[in-house]
């Protein structure tokens, strides 16, 4: 560096750290200038790109983890959601189980005590008309055993009465717990849809796969499943199984059976009229329970029942009516609730279809059960149907289950009669589950569709690509022990 007077030098400092050179220009007064090389811009350029970069990468990298770490985040919530709001369910359905289960046990008390009620005056008339034939000499021996008689039907009858009369106290408290339980399990069920619709932006049908995926459910019946999926397909049971009844005895709300549709005029025609005729079934229950334990009734008063539940069936175009015995007052009572159940059924034939149809479009069988539900605690539905579905789950988890295992085979070919092989799984594994010495079944194997029964239970490779399914019977769910454990506990929680 040449250092000339008033000429060109190094700049010192921050600006000659910089590769920046000092100078002056002009041709008489020199004006101070500074110089910056080529090179050094280009140097300058390249580093600012490359700090940008740098930074660029750093806050790309941030903003990855942390997006990904809110994505988990809000998986694990998603996930948690799910499943807590499926052990919910699960108590909640037992509950209502056991409800229906009550219901049914009550029932058949009160029905029991009207039986026995029936019987004791069945024997009071043959005594009385046994003692009428006898000679005279023998009455005041026959009277001594008739008195017996009577005393000991009347203890019974009086120690019936007071369990029936607890029974009906019990199960109206029962209703009443049942219905604010489903008032609370339709509230969460609403929150938990809102959840997922509105915050997360999801669809019903995402909301189904999300809840299949979190609990394990496989869906295919001869897959062992999760206990999330097996309670999964009970409520499913009950509800196709309540929807399958509805169809089957009543048609639709368009198209209703002949044999209802007079009923339906008549209910459609007035509605409230059918909840005051429900009242009045209930009080021609009371008096004829009053009746059975002995206590003193107006015979007029039932003779006046009798007649108007007769003239109400026939308004009402029930044809069941017809043929029943009229002087038999318990009979035209029986016929006469029949009707009353019936009768709700039709009046809430159009919200029975709307859950069908919001469950076959979402696949939904929560929401659809939560309907199911409330139906019944308001008499839109039998309790006794509910019951029967529940029985229905019962029956068919009884049943062994069975587990896949492809390109393996179990030994010994067992006969049934003299066939070897079934056309179809479902009817092999039924066989198999009424045989003790059956183990499990395996495919004829090669691309043919046919299965045999085998005895044996240790697993082989099969060198002609067979399955087989591996028979147990010991994780059936819903033994004696089991049900009678599962309502203690859901008692315990109502």
């Amino acid at each position: 560096m040449i250092d000339l007077h008033g000429r060109r030098g190094p700049s010192r400092g921050f600006l000659g750290s910089l590769g920046v050179r000092r100078t002056k220009i002009g041709s008489r007064e020199k004006t101070p200038a500074y110089i910056l090389a080529q090179n050094t811009c280009l140097k300058f350029v390249v580093g600012t790109f490359v700090l940008i970069g740098v930074i660029v990468l750093v806050l790309g990298t941030t903003i990855y983890k942390v997006e990904r770490r809110s994505r988990v985040a809000e998986f694990e919530t998603e996930n948690e959601k799910i499943l807590s709001r499926m052990e919910e369910r699960s108590a909640h359905h037992r509950l209502i189980e056991t409800h229906v289960n009550l219901k049914n046990a009550l029932n058949g008390q009160v029905e029991d005590f009207n039986e026995v009620a029936e019987y004791m005056a069945h024997v009071e008339n043959e005594i009385n008309d046994f003692k009428s034939n006898m000679p005279a000499d023998l009455q005041p021996t026959i009277e001594i055993f008739q008195e017996r008689v009577l005393n000991l039907t009347h203890e019974l009858v009086d120690g019936m009465s007071i369990r029936a009369k607890r029974a009906t106290e019990l199960f109206q408290h029962s209703e009443s717990l049942t219905k604010t339980e489903i008032r609370r399990d339709q509230h969460e069920e609403s929150e938990y849809h809102d959840f997922f619709l509105k915050q997360k932006g999801r669809s019903h049908k995402e909301i189904t796969e999300l809840e299949q995926k979190a609990v394990g459910y496989e869906g295919t019946a001869d897959e062992s499943k999760s206990e999330e999926g097996m309670e999964r397909d009970r409520v499913k049971l009950v509800v196709e199984g309540v929807i399958q009844w509805y169809h089957q005895q009543f048609g639709d709300s368009d198209n209703p059976n002949p044999k209802y549709r007079g009923l339906m005029q008549a209910v459609k025609k007035n509605p409230s009229e059918l909840k005051k005729r429900k009242k009045f079934a209930e009080k021609v229950e009371k008096t004829l329970m009053a009746e059975a334990v002995g206590k003193s009734i107006d015979r007029g008063e039932l003779r006046a029942q009798s007649h108007a539940m007769i003239d109400d069936m026939e308004i009402m175009q029930w044809n069941e009516a017809e043929g029943i015995n009229s002087r038999d007052i318990r009979e035209i009572a029986k016929c006469y609730k029949k009707m009353i159940e019936s009768g709700m059924v039709l009046l809430n034939a159009k919200a029975i279809e709307n859950i069908e149809k919001r469950y076959r479009r979402n696949k939904d069988v929560y929401q659809a059960m939560d309907g199911i539900e409330a139906l019944m605690a308001e008499g839109g539905i039998p309790h006794d149907i509910i019951n029967k579905a529940y029985t229905r789950v019962r029956d068919k988890e009884h049943r062994c289950r069975y587990k896949k295992h492809s390109v393996k085979m179990l030994k010994g070919i067992l006969k049934v009669g003299v066939s070897t092989a079934f056309k179809t799984l479902e009817h092999a594994q039924n066989m198999c589950s009424k045989m003790d010495k059956c183990g499990g079944v395996t495919s004829i194997g090669n691309g043919i569709q046919a299965y045999t029964l085998r005895s044996g239970l240790k697993l082989y490779d099969s060198k002609n690509n067979q399955t087989s399914w591996l028979k147990d019977c010991t994780k059936s769910i819903n033994t004696e022990e089991q049900i009678v454990q599962a309502q203690a506990e859901a008692i315990a929680g109502f």
